[in-house]
């Protein structure tokens, strides 16, 4: 019985990192010429993200997002001072600090 309900609990461990977890892998990204990253993708496959505040040691400040229609909610750090993204058809909701431009173009 104790191996039963130990295997559910790692099944069910394994299924939730699938859904919830991103590594800094998972995005794709471009350092500027001041050093500070801006992250042009995501190829992860979790479907609530949240943008690290610094991938490789470097600050995160601009981040542009397209082409998901998996992803149902994004988590913004504060420092972020952009925040672009287009085609999210199942996006819900966004967690927003306190950055300075934010702008949809679909």
């Amino acid at each position: 019985m104790k191996r039963k309900v130990f295997l559910a609990l790692a099944l069910f461990a394994l299924m939730a990192v699938g859904v919830y977890a991103q590594t800094e892998a998972d995005f794709e990204v471009s350092v500027g010429s001041d050093g500070k990253l801006v992250i042009l993708g995501y190829k992860g496959s979790a479907k609530e993200i949240s943008i690290p505040a610094k991938i490789q040691n470097k600050t995160v400040i601009r981040v542009f997002l397209e082409n998901n229609k998996n992803i149902t909610k994004v988590t913004l750090p504060n420092g972020v001072e952009e925040f672009q993204f287009s085609n999210f058809s199942s996006l819900i909701s966004v967690n927003i600090p306190d950055i300075k431009e934010i702008a949809d173009f679909t």
